[in-house]
């Protein structure tokens, strides 16, 4: 009995599955909310609710996919900066210098990738005064 009630849950859950994927493919073509719930047979603040979940679960799809793409990136970027460091050590100058500025540059490069090099927002408040004050050029006016 209890097995019963799991597979019932499982087909729901695939059902509602089912129902949100074809749902977010109508939005997707331009149907309103309203147009899917008489399409589809349920609804529509069932439609919303539809879309929202189905919304959040493809950021969250994309999200976990950037996370991947960012650590992939992340082990590029610490492979070339092992062999920056290989090349300095006991180097002469010609090369240890060129070395150092891409170095530099792995660095910028894995500070702009995990955000750290972003704009920092700043809050102003109060007034903006602007004093102007004319200057005589010494010529005539026409």
């Amino acid at each position: 009995m209890a097995s019963q009630a799991v597979a019932e849950t499982g087909a729901r859950r695939l059902k509602s599955e089912e129902r949100i994927a074809e749902v977010l493919r109508l939005r997707m073509q331009g149907m309103s909310e309203r147009k899917i719930a008489v399409k589809v047979g349920i609804s529509k603040s069932q439609i919303h609710r539809d879309l929202v979940k189905g919304l959040e679960a493809a950021r969250k799809r994309r999200m976990d996919l950037a996370e991947g793409l960012i650590d992939l990136e992340l082990m590029k970027l610490d492979a070339l900066e092992e062999e920056v460091w290989k090349m300095i050590e006991g180097a002469s100058e010609n090369v240890v210098v060129p070395a150092i500025a891409e170095g530099r540059r792995i660095s910028e490069s894995r500070r702009k990738l995990l955000g750290l090099d972003a704009a920092e927002k700043v809050e102003h408040s109060g007034d903006l005064v602007i004093n102007l004050r004319s200057v005589d050029m010494g010529v005539p006016d026409e």
